[in-house]
């Protein structure tokens, strides 16, 4: 192994231990972190790749250690009809609308439901006080996924009326869901190809340590603090689609 190689190998498992950190905390959020360190170290295509492989096995691992009742179940088809909707229409509708107008409107929409999480401790588009409700949250998600490739945000405006714990099992349990669609459309690709295996598999001390950290974050915040921590992850992840509408 050269020196260069060393160094690589270890900016992405600094890179892995810090998005799956996140991932144990919130149940949400390393593709932030994963997507961009191994589009620079490698290429985006890998990138992607390496990261549908990660997200796959450590949702599922994630989602047996946090278990899922028939509630969760129950809930959980309630979004998934809305996201699969609206990731449709997006998805035809993309050609529809300039590019970087879509991606300003996408970041400037996550960045108003951050401020108002920071604000209030729940995002809101219905009122003072009032949450969004849970399928609209599903629909954008869907219709932002398919227009620009960022649900995320709006899936976490939707479950952030629930308790943490709550919260976070019903995030694991979704982007498995839109995961395991991911594995299915790059393994038909070719973007999950021996390097996205390798470095996913390097990467397991890593990931492992980096969930450990996070399910530990997770015990030690208030939800009043877990709701402030996740709106400042949010206002992160709003940036990239509005830097990207300025370029």
């Amino acid at each position: 192994m050269t020196a260069d190689t060393s160094v690589i190998l270890s900016v992405w498992f600094a890179a892995a231990l810090l998005a799956y950190t996140i991932k144990g905390f919130s149940g949400f959020g390393p593709a932030l972190v994963v997507v961009p360190t191994l589009s620079v170290l490698y290429s985006p295509r890998t990138a992607l790749g390496t990261s549908a492989v990660i997200d796959f096995v450590v949702g599922i691992g994630f989602l047996v250690f946090l278990g899922l009742d028939r509630t969760h179940v129950r809930l959980l088809l309630r979004m998934t009809g809305p996201l699969v909707v609206g990731t449709i229409v997006g998805s035809f509708a993309v050609t529809l609308v300039p590019r970087k107008a879509l991606l300003a409107l996408v970041g400037l929409s996550v960045l108003g439901l951050a401020f108002g999480m920071l604000r209030t401790g729940r995002p809101s588009v219905t009122g003072p006080g009032k949450s969004m409700p849970l399928q609209l949250s599903c629909l954008l998600a869907g219709l932002s996924g398919g227009l620009v490739g960022v649900s995320g945000p709006f899936i976490v405006a939707g479950t952030a009326r629930f308790d943490k714990s709550e919260m976070r099992r019903l995030l694991v349990a979704v982007f498995l869901v839109e995961g395991i669609v991911k594995i299915a459309v790059y393994g038909f690709t070719g973007t999950i190809n021996a390097q996205s295996l390798g470095l996913a598999s390097a990467a397991g001390p890593a990931i492992v340590c980096g969930m450990v950290a996070g399910v530990w974050l997770h015990k030690r915040v208030s939800q009043e603090q877990f709701i402030k921590i996740i709106g400042w992850l949010l206002v992160i992840i709003a940036l990239q689609p509005i830097a990207m509408s300025l370029a």
